[in-house]
C-alpha cells in the first residue's frame, strides 16, 4: 500500500470509531431521556468517560486527515513532476 492509501484507511478507521463512540454517546442520552433523567449517574459516567475517549478520537483524526492531505500533495507533486518530465522529452 501507498502512503496515500495508508493515509486515507487510517483517516476512514478513526472516522468510524468516532462514529460509533457518537452512537454510543446518544444511547446513553436516549436511556436517560426514558428514566426522566432519574437514578442517571451510571449513564452521565459513560457519557463523561465517553467524551474523554471521543475527544482523544477527534485530535487523533485531525492528525489523520492532515497526513492524509499531505500525502495527497505529494502524490499530486510526483505525478505533476512525472507529467512534466515527459512534456519536456516530448518536446525536444
Amino acid at each position: 500500500m501507498s502512503d496515500l492509501d495508508d493515509a486515507r484507511a487510517r483517516f476512514e478507521r478513526l472516522s468510524t470509531a468516532d462514529g460509533v463512540l457518537f452512537d454510543m454517546s446518544e444511547a446513553a442520552w436516549a436511556s436517560m431521556e426514558r428514566d426522566d433523567f432519574a437514578q442517571t449517574t451510571g449513564e452521565r459516567a459513560k457519557l463523561d468517560y465517553l467524551k474523554g475517549v471521543r475527544d482523544a478520537v477527534k485530535r487523533e483524526t485531525s492528525e489523520a486527515l492532515r497526513s492524509w492531505r499531505a500525502a495527497l500533495e505529494r502524490d499530486i507533486a510526483q505525478q505533476r513532476t512525472r507529467t512534466g518530465s515527459r512534456r519536456i522529452e516530448r518536446s525536444r
